[in-house]
């Protein structure tokens, strides 16, 4: 167990481990083979950062398009005279000052 947590290959006890893990520390094509594994990884992480955040905002984006279509039509329907601005109001959840402002009655 002491083998893993040494940072310094020759302070190692098992041979084939510390032979592995000086290959990839201390020889050119070893931290190569490092930095690309490393470089993928990253790319990896990046995108699915990417896809995450594009799905967050699209359903984000649909829900506010959602509440305002809903906010324009009871707006529709007090403009007609079919709605009460008090029933609109509680129907969109908000006071009837907020959804004066909101529908810029």
């Amino acid at each position: 167990m002491r083998d893993f947590r040494a940072s310094d290959p020759a302070a190692m006890a098992d041979s084939p481990l510390r032979d592995t893990v000086r290959h990839f520390k201390e020889t050119e094509k070893g931290v190569s083979s490092m930095c690309k594994e490393l470089e993928k990884i990253v790319e990896e992480a990046e995108t699915k950062g990417m896809e995450k955040g594009m799905e967050k905002g699209m359903a984000t984006g649909i829900e506010k398009g959602m509440a305002t279509g809903r906010l324009a039509q009871l707006h529709d329907l007090v403009k007609k005279g079919l709605l009460t601005l008090s029933t609109a109001a509680r129907e969109a959840g908000m006071t009837e000052d907020a959804f004066r402002r909101a529908a810029m009655l």
